[in-house]
């Protein structure tokens, strides 16, 4: 059994919630880029959110850093609800677009159809859901 800890880039550990099989961390994100540093640990013995991991470095198992790219349902919806000007406005965007979701089988569009005869550009991408685990579509068409 692995055993996880996790520490904000000031070296705070944080704290976490086991709810059944799924084991989460809490933590204050900001805008941009946060760190986290992930220590893991070898055991037979189940290890629990205010337990400590002890300091033993022939047993600590050394990890990479990975760069994630995920969705929130909430940032998502706050996007949806907020109006096609003021996010062209908030992100400086000149082009007209409209972006397509494929939440869970649920099809939401967000923008403007683009008219007949004008050259589109579109990128389409998957990206999971924090919330639920599952990808996301999304398809972007701008003109």
């Amino acid at each position: 059994m692995n055993s996880t800890r996790v520490y904000s880039d000031n070296g705070v550990s944080l704290p976490c919630e086991i709810s059944g099989n799924i084991l989460k961390w809490k933590a204050s994100l900001n805008e941009g880029k946060n760190k986290f540093f992930i220590e893991f640990y070898k055991t037979s013995d189940p290890i629990n959110c205010a337990d400590t991991i002890p300091d033993s470095a022939n047993r600590t198992l050394a990890g990479v850093v990975e760069k994630n790219t995920a969705l929130s349902l909430s940032k998502i919806n706050e996007f949806l609800a907020t109006d096609y000007s003021t996010i062209k406005k908030s992100l400086d965007i000149t082009s007209e677009f409209v972006v397509f979701l494929n939440l869970s089988k649920n099809l939401i569009s967000y923008g403007k159809l683009p008219p007949h005869y004008v050259d589109v550009y579109s990128r389409e991408f998957s990206l999971p859901v924090i919330e639920t685990g599952e990808d996301a579509k999304i398809n972007v068409l701008v003109w």
